[in-house]
C-alpha cells in the first residue's frame, strides 16, 4: 500500500556534518521519513520546491520535457524499498494507457515530482518501519 508524503523539511544532518536530512511527512499517519541526502542533491530539491526558472534546463526539467514530447506523462514518484540504509525510488510515467516504473535515486525522483507537481508516495511498510512517529 502507497502512502502520501510531501518534503517537510530539509536540514543538516545532526550525526554527520557532511549531509543533510530530507524529511518526508505523512499527515495521515503523522509520520515523518527522514531521508540522508547530499549537499549537492539539498541544492537541487531547494531549487526544485523555490520553481524559480533557471538561466538553463535542470536535467530534472529535460526529462519533464522528454517525456512530454513522446506523449507521456510523469504520475509520481514512489519510494519503493530500503536495504543496507539506502532507500530505492521510482519515477512512473504514464503512456498510451500503460504505466512504466523508471528506477532513480530518491532525490532525483522526489525533484521530479516537485517539478512536475505530482504527488510522493512511500511503501506503507518503510514508512512505518523507517518513520518516526510525530508527537501529538
Amino acid at each position: 500500500m502507497l502512502k502520501s508524503v510531501f518534503v517537510k523539511a530539509i536540514t543538516p544532518d545532526p550525526f554527520d556534518t557532511e549531509n543533510f536530512v530530507l524529511y518526508l511527512l505523512n499527515e495521515e499517519d503523522d509520520v515523518v521519513l527522514p531521508v540522508q541526502i547530499s549537499y549537492d542533491s539539498t541544492k537541487v530539491l531547494t531549487l526544485a520546491s523555490q520553481k524559480s526558472p533557471a538561466p538553463r534546463p535542470h536535467v530534472h526539467d529535460t526529462m519533464r520535457r522528454m517525456v512530454a514530447a513522446l506523449g507521456g506523462r510523469i504520475v509520481c514518484c514512489i519510494i519503493n524499498f530500503y536495504s543496507n540504509s539506502i532507500y530505492y525510488a521510482c519515477v512512473r510515467i504514464e503512456r498510451d494507457g500503460s504505466q512504466y516504473d523508471i528506477d532513480s535515486k530518491v532525490t532525483d525522483a522526489v525533484s521530479i515530482a516537485i517539478r512536475c507537481e505530482a504527488p510522493i508516495y512511500v511503501e506503507s511498510g518503510i514508512l512505518h518501519k523507517q518513520g518516526i512517529k510525530c508527537a501529538g
